[in-house]
């Protein structure tokens, strides 16, 4: 029994740690974290809440790289752990950095900052999330701006003023903010078009392949080209010659005729006495 139990003494640290492993693993899926460690993806997590709310298609994603867009890896995308303090964008590289930036700030007694992918002020809507972990969480941060973007449109009329006021109640702002949300999603727009697969149509027969296609029963054959006899036979003695004039050797040329019929020698003269050979 003193053997069994040495054995489950070695395996147990194992077997736990085995699971500590599994639910990491679980847990940063639910996250949206690769395998490899890479961040959660702003933009896929915003397009899902985007559809649960009724948002126009692209639009939280523009504002999300309006937010905190920013190149990783040669590619611009949002930053799920962006902190920002008064007017200062920041980029931890970890949520874990993210969240201890966060506690300082609470620290310093300070309230106004923006968090995580949507960039969610503190000092107004803080006491929406149970905690500073939850506000930064991407799904949850993501899921709230659309909540509120759709409350916004409903308030204000339009999804252009519900963008103004999402950023400022400040009228150039909120405009200048638009503009800057409008390209983006213009980029979105035609990225979304490139990437669209496109049917591709049938090619018109090149004159190859109409040739291929002679004599299998789908193009008639056109023969009025094609080498066979001629339809008038030309004889030999009427080639190269002239009215009453023989068969010519080669490289010689037929006499010319003046206007009354007869055969002309250079110099010649008309009835008329015109020289012919040449004008004057």
């Amino acid at each position: 029994m003193r053997v069994q139990a040495d054995k489950r003494a070695v395996w147990r640290p194992l077997l736990l740690g085995g699971a500590a492993v599994l639910w990491l693993v679980a847990a940063g899926k639910a996250w949206g974290v690769t395998d490899t460690g890479a961040a959660p993806s702003c933009e896929h997590l915003a397009a899902q809440a985007a559809a649960r709310h009724g948002l126009p298609p692209g639009l939280i994603k523009a504002v999300a790289l309006t937010e905190t867009g920013r190149t990783v890896d040669g590619q611009y995308r949002a930053w799920p752990w962006a902190i920002n303090v008064a007017g200062q964008g920041h980029y931890p590289d970890s949520k874990a950095e993210a969240l201890a930036r966060l506690h300082e700030l609470r620290a310093r007694d300070m309230r106004s900052f923006d968090v995580g992918c949507m960039q969610i002020n503190y000092r107004w809507h803080g006491q929406e999330f149970d905690s500073l972990e939850a506000m930064l969480d991407p799904a949850t941060n993501t899921d709230y701006a659309a909540r509120y973007l759709a409350q916004l449109q409903k308030r204000e009329g339009s999804w252009d003023a519900a963008i103004r006021r999402y950023h400022s109640s400040d009228r150039d702002r909120g405009a200048s903010y638009l503009a800057r949300v409008r390209s983006h999603m213009d980029r979105i727009a035609r990225a979304g078009q490139a990437q669209t697969a496109v049917t591709p149509q049938p090619k018109a027969a090149t004159p190859m392949a109409r040739v291929a296609l002679i004599g299998r029963g789908t193009i008639p054959r056109d023969r009025r080209f094609s080498t066979q006899a001629p339809l008038v036979r030309l004889a030999p003695a009427d080639v190269d010659q002239t009215p009453g004039s023989t068969r010519l050797p080669e490289g010689r040329l037929p006499k010319r005729i003046d206007p009354e019929g007869h055969g002309m020698r250079l110099g010649r003269t008309t009835a008329s006495g015109a020289r012919l050979d040449r004008l004057r």
